[in-house]
């Protein structure tokens, strides 16, 4: 897997403003997904991955369910690379509180268009059935 960093053309305040809402949002469960995660490791009590996904599902209605269950498994993926790499040197180091918060995108949420007047790529993303244009 590949990681892109994409610009998004900001013309468009009230789209920015929907992006910039689910990123404020999955920082929110981002920071309390690992504080009960964290709890968890602690006393070496865990629930299942669907009792989590049920809590956030119904606190944060209005996110797509597709996004929470991703970021819920990364968060998930970078604490279990933190705990091995601290089994694997022998070393404790601090437990992650801030991690960074991104949307994974899959191959069709992207179109392309050749204009032939100006012979230029226009780029969209359509992402929860807004589109999206990108700076190439």
């Amino acid at each position: 897997m590949k990681s892109i960093k994409i610009k998004l053309n900001q013309s468009n305040p009230a789209k920015l403003h929907k992006l910039l809402g689910i990123f404020e949002v999955l920082a929110l469960v981002s920071k309390e997904y690992l504080l009960l995660r964290k709890k968890e490791l602690e006393t070496k009590v865990y629930k299942p991955f669907k009792y989590h996904y049920k809590y956030f599902r119904t606190k944060y209605p209005n996110i797509n369910s597709g996004i929470l269950q991703s970021h819920l498994r990364q968060q998930d993926s970078m604490i279990k690379s933190v705990v091995s790499w601290c089994k694997k040197k022998h070393k404790l180091v601090k437990f992650p509180e801030e991690p960074r918060i991104f949307i994974p995108l899959r191959n069709d949420m992207y179109h392309f268009e050749y204009n032939k007047n100006t012979k230029i790529f226009n780029a969209w993303l359509k992402f929860l059935k807004t589109s999206y244009p990108l700076n190439l």
